[in-house]
């Protein structure tokens, strides 16, 4: 979604579409539109977005969890600054060595993923290549875990949200060897 936004966001229609397809994504998922809105702001800050686009997503995600603050209320906005127990999962006590096992490969995964990306990063800054705006879309998710654990999917949002971001930085260097 953010990809497309930012491909969209470049006049003032496609600026009006990339709102539109981001307000079908605050009624349509809970904590995607925050990390996006917070992408899209730091984006704005490297001049690849325009603020009225931010103010208009700022607008439409903030005036839902308005209308839907009695709901929220219950689960909490936030749970703490506290990472370490933000990125935990929830379901240990009770998994199976099979589980576990599984839990930690895709851990591991994740973190090779990030890992690898960090490096390209370092490569394309040595290089004086673009990075900014991949950059963003691949370690902003990070974010999120200064806030809120989510129910203990947090971590999991995380690796997701941060794919697209590592997959366009890392992508270019792979098919570039």
């Amino acid at each position: 979604m953010l990809v497309l936004q930012l491909a969209l966001a470049r006049g003032r229609r496609e600026a009006v579409l990339a709102l539109v397809l981001f307000t079908a994504m605050v009624i349509s998922h809970q904590l995607t539109p925050y990390w996006v809105l917070g992408a899209l702001a730091l984006i704005a800050l490297l001049r690849r977005v325009s603020w009225w686009l931010v103010a208009g997503c700022a607008v439409a995600a903030l005036g839902f969890l308005g209308l839907n603050l009695e709901t929220v209320s219950d689960f909490g906005l936030f749970s703490g600054v506290d990472v370490a127990a933000n990125a935990q999962t929830s379901g240990r006590e009770w998994s199976s060595a099979a589980r576990q096992g599984d839990s930690l490969m895709s851990r591991t995964a994740t973190v090779l993923v990030w890992a690898a990306t960090a490096l390209v990063l370092g490569l394309r800054l040595l290089r004086r290549r673009p990075w900014a705006v991949e950059a963003v879309v691949a370690f902003s998710p990070l974010a999120l875990l200064l806030a809120q654990s989510y129910g203990g999917e947090a971590i999991l949002q995380v690796a997701l949200y941060s794919l697209a971001g590592c997959a366009a930085l890392s992508g270019r260097w792979c098919t570039a060897c």
